[in-house]
C-alpha cells in the first residue's frame, strides 16, 4: 500500500512541477499577466491590428508619464476562478488592483499604476482620478461586444486617462458606441404606440359626434306618439 501511495505522490509532484503557471492562472489570469505586461487580452483573441494599436496607445501614455495597465475581459473564461465578477467591472478592478499591489509570485514586484478594466458591461478603474473614473463608468458598451470592440474601447479609455491627466496622446480610437439597438427600438415602439392611441381617440370622437341624435328645437314640445296638445 505504501508503494502505491508513493507512486501517486510522485505523479502529483511531477504534474505540479510541469504546470505550475497553469494551475495558478486558474485563480485570476489577468493578475499573472499584468505583473509583467501592460495588457491582458481575452482568450478569444482580437485581431492583430487592434492589439497593435492598443499597445501603441498604452506605450504612448507610459512615455507621456501616464502608465496604465489594461485588462480586456470578453467572457467568463477570462476571469478564471472569479467568474462571479463577470458583468461587474468595477468590483473586478478593485480585486485586480489589490492582487497587482500584493503579488504572490516569488520575486514579483507590486505596483499601483492606473488600472483599466473593459467588459461588455462597461469600464472599471482603479488608481485614477475620480472625475475621469466616473466618466468612464458612465459609458455604455454593446452587450454583445466582441474582442475587437472591447480592445477599441480600452484604447479609447487609455486616451481619455492620458487626456484627463494633462498629457494627451495621439488618438487612434474613437469613443465606443453604446447599445443603441435596444434602447432606440424601445423608444421607437413607445412613440408609435402613443401615436396610434391618439389616432384611435380621434376616430372614437368623430364616430360619436357623427352618430348622435340632433337635439330638439327650443320651440318644440316633447310629445309622445300620437299625443295632442
Amino acid at each position: 500500500m505504501s508503494r502505491i501511495w508513493r507512486s501517486l505522490l510522485a505523479v502529483v509532484l511531477v504534474a505540479a512541477a510541469t504546470h505550475p503557471a497553469a494551475a495558478h492562472a486558474n485563480g485570476d489570469p489577468a493578475s499573472d499577466v499584468l505583473i509583467t505586461d501592460d495588457v491582458f487580452l481575452p482568450y478569444q483573441q482580437p485581431s492583430g491590428d487592434q492589439v497593435a494599436k492598443l499597445r501603441r496607445v498604452i506605450a504612448a501614455a507610459r512615455s507621456a508619464g501616464r502608465p496604465v495597465r489594461v485588462a480586456v475581459i470578453h467572457d467568463q473564461r477570462d476571469l478564471g476562478a472569479v467568474t462571479n465578477l463577470y458583468g461587474h467591472p468595477q468590483e473586478y478592478a478593485n480585486l485586480l488592483a489589490t492582487e497587482l499591489q500584493n503579488p504572490v509570485e516569488p520575486g514579483a514586484r507590486g505596483h499601483q499604476e492606473e488600472l483599466l478594466i473593459v467588459m461588455p458591461a462597461g469600464f472599471g478603474t482603479k488608481n485614477v482620478p475620480e472625475g475621469v473614473s466616473r466618466m468612464l463608468r458612465g459609458v455604455e458598451l454593446p452587450a454583445d461586444a466582441g474582442p475587437d470592440a472591447l480592445v477599441a474601447a480600452a484604447g479609447w479609455g487609455v486616451q481619455e486617462l492620458a487626456r484627463a491627466g494633462g498629457e494627451p496622446i495621439r488618438a487612434e480610437f474613437d469613443k465606443p458606441k453604446g447599445d443603441d439597438g435596444g434602447g432606440g427600438l424601445i423608444a421607437t415602439i413607445l412613440i408609435v404606440l402613443a401615436l396610434l392611441a391618439v389616432v384611435a381617440a380621434l376616430i372614437v370622437v368623430r364616430m360619436r359626434a357623427g352618430g348622435g341624435t340632433p337635439a330638439p328645437e327650443s320651440g318644440d314640445a316633447a310629445q309622445s306618439p300620437g299625443g295632442k296638445t
